[in-house]
């Protein structure tokens, strides 16, 4: 896998952007997101998978600089089916299925923002999808 600068030039030219500060403002990721992502030395693929949505160029090619920056085609399902190939998940123990779970890209990126929250945070994001669920699945099933 190429190196975070090497990801980072890559979002910058995909954007259009003059530097890192005016692309991750293109982009709506905060001011410090490029800083965390050279002291972790990663960025996270729902990151990567953002620009990629918003610009329309390859997921591939933004994570590694291989392949065309923007395959002839439709891209946002060349994107789409990256990102998703990259996101299979084993589903939890017990589950009757054996096959991976496959994330959609928006998907993909919900779980990768969810990754970067403070686990106080994530623990009441949780909660509040519970609630939501649970609120939603009785006007479905109003008899349960």
């Amino acid at each position: 896998m190429s190196g975070v600068l090497q990801i980072i030039e890559r979002m910058i030219q995909a954007t259009g952007a003059k530097n890192m500060a005016q692309m991750l403002e293109s982009m709506g990721f905060s001011d410090s997101a490029g800083s965390a992502w050279k002291r972790r030395k990663k960025i996270p693929d729902g990151s990567i998978a953002k620009v990629a949505e918003l610009t329309g160029v390859s997921f591939s090619w933004l994570k590694t600089g291989d392949g065309e920056m923007r395959p002839s085609g439709a891209a946002s399902d060349t994107n789409e089916s990256e990102l998703v190939r990259a996101c299979d998940i084993e589903w939890s123990a017990g589950h009757p299925s054996t096959e991976p779970l496959k994330l959609t890209q928006q998907e993909a990126m919900m779980v990768e923002f969810m990754r970067e929250l403070d686990p106080q945070d994530r623990a009441d994001v949780m909660d509040t999808l519970r609630e939501l669920w649970l609120l939603q699945r009785s006007k479905q099933n109003p008899q349960e």
